[in-house]
This record gives structure tokens, sequence and C-alpha cells, in this order.
């Protein structure tokens, strides 16, 4: 059985993906941060996955010259070339580039959540469902499924209201996650390969002059 990476490694993944090209190219967990909406303002996060990714030797620390600065010190990385492979193979499978499907039910689903921020599955079902459609009952289960999906996959955008309506769940969003819908379910979230018997020390160092 794969072992499921937790949701903020995946945005890491994809973050890196749709922005670093080359292995030469330096970034750091502040730039991650930046770069994918789910991980705004939780730059540890993003440090975390990229702790799990030097123990994967994905990415490895960057070493700089001595400076007199005394300013705190933010570790810079880049992929290995096993990363970049890593990171290409998940931007053919999701290509950043391109908005997602606006007639797919999970991209309608996530727009009208973005939209009222509360929802319930019989809501958004009456609102994108004709109710004299055969397939009503088929479409509200499968987005049912959708909100309990992200609200475990992308647990700091989606979160379950402690009031129901009716019985039925109140998903909540939090916090933007962006134009793209995530993923409804774990596999989509590409796996990592087996770590590396060494994990890779991390190594500090200065920030980008851009963020002293």
């Amino acid at each position: 059985m794969k072992h499921v990476q937790p949701w903020f490694v995946g945005a890491t993944l994809r973050a890196i993906a749709q922005h670093v090209q080359k292995t030469s190219q330096i970034f750091t967990a502040l730039d991650v941060a930046d770069w994918d909406e789910a991980l705004k303002g939780q730059p540890g996060k993003a440090r975390l996955a990229l702790q799990r990714m030097a123990n994967h030797k994905l990415v490895e620390p960057c070493e700089l010259p001595i400076t007199r600065t005394l300013a705190k010190l933010e570790p810079r990385w880049k992929l290995t070339a096993k990363g970049l492979g890593t990171c290409r193979a998940i931007l053919q499978a999701q290509p950043g580039a391109a908005l997602p499907d606006a007639t797919a039910l999970s991209t309608r689903l996530w727009a009208l959540l973005r939209s009222r921020k509360t929802l319930t599955s019989e809501e958004a079902a009456s609102t994108l469902i004709d109710a004299g459609s055969r397939d009503f009952a088929k479409a509200q289960y499968q987005i049912g499924g959708y909100l309990r999906a992200w609200e475990k996959l992308v647990p700091d955008v989606v979160k379950v209201s402690a009031r129901r309506v009716e019985g039925c769940k109140r998903y909540v969003m939090v916090k933007d996650g962006g134009v793209r819908p995530p993923p409804t379910k774990a596999s989509a979230i590409p796996p990592m390969p087996a770590p590396s018997a060494h994990p890779a020390p991390l190594v500090q160092s200065v920030k980008h002059e851009a963020r002293a």
C-alpha cells in the first residue's frame, strides 16, 4: 500500500513544478508559499514539505558564502535531477498552465463554494443540478464525495462546521483556494519515492536580497 503524503507536500510539489524549470534555480519556502494558493501565509508547511522532499533526494540545500548579515537565515533549496524529473512528470499529469474544465462538476462546485463560502451537498445539488434530471441523486452523492475529499485533502482551506443544516454537513471555505479545484481523491496527489537511508542535512543560508 502506498503511503499518502500530507496535503502540503502535494501543494509544494505542484508549486515547484509550475515555477522551477531547472536544477540551478534557487528558491525558498517563502517562495513556495507565495506560489500556491493553498500555502499562502503558511511557509512553515512549505518548510516541512521541503524537508520531506530532501529526505527523498528530490531537493537539496544550497550553501552560500559567509556574509556579515545578522538577519535570521532562511534555507535555500534547488531541485536535484531526480526532483526535476518528478516535477516534469507532475506537469504532464496536471498541467498547471491549463485552466480547469469549466463544465466539470468539480470545477462548478468549487466555484460555488468560493462564491458562497459555506455550502451543504444538498444546497450545491439544488443549485448545480436540474431537479428533474434523471441523474440528480447520483450527482448529489458525487458532490458530497467531492466536499468530503476536499475537507480531508486541503483541511486548511475547507473545513466542516460544527453546525449542521437539516442534518447535512456544512462545509466552509476558510480561505480562498484559487480557481483550480483540489484533487478529489488522495491518489491524485503524486506519491513520493522511497526515502533515502540518510536524510539530507538542513543547511542554513541567507534570504533572497529582495526578502531581507
